[in-house]
């Protein structure tokens, strides 16, 4: 099926601790849009980080900050008629609230991308876990709470699921094949 154009573009927010699969899931749904034609972007936390929200530290201000950064840049381009698919950890329920409330519930898919820390740990791609030369102690999950999310439009448990069966669970929600 393809895209119909009588579907608003949407903000897709996917949460979720360091290394659950947040990116992995970006990334494999932009290929699925790319192949049906659907125009997307997206907002890689760690990409915004190191480029337009470079000036922000990883105080619990600096956190929210980002994260309301990000929700400006998606809502402009869900408006647009363009998918916003953010992957960012956004771990306090405020940010994530403030996100759907600024774009509207029909405009605002929230994702918990679920994984244990201890799942985290192991995969940690980026070495975030691990490094012996960690510049600061604010890892989220570690150092940090992350506040899982009380009511998320969708769950995907990446312990439990493949990478296909995962981005099969949200393709499905959104209606996209």
């Amino acid at each position: 099926k393809k895209y119909k154009s009588e579907i608003d573009a949407k903000t897709i927010w996917l949460t979720g601790l360091p290394a659950s699969g947040k990116t992995t899931m970006a990334n494999s749904l932009g290929d699925t849009m790319l192949k049906n034609n659907i125009p997307f972007i997206i907002l890689d936390g760690d990409n915004i980080r190191n480029t337009i929200n470079k000036d922000l530290g990883f105080s619990e201000e600096a956190r929210i900050e980002n994260n309301r950064r990000i929700a400006h840049l998606a809502k402009l381009i869900s408006d647009s008629g363009i998918f916003a698919i953010v992957s960012t950890v956004s771990p306090i329920h405020e940010i994530r609230k403030f996100s759907r409330e600024l774009h509207g519930s029909n405009k605002f898919i929230e994702v918990y991308i679920k994984a244990s820390i201890d799942e985290c740990v192991r995969r940690d791609p980026k070495s975030l876990y691990s490094s012996k030369n960690k510049i600061n102690k604010n890892i989220t999950g570690l150092h940090n709470k992350y506040e899982i999310p009380k009511n998320p439009d969708l769950t995907i448990d990446t312990e439990e699921l493949t990478i296909s069966n995962s981005k099969k669970k949200l393709l499905d929600f959104l209606g996209i094949q």
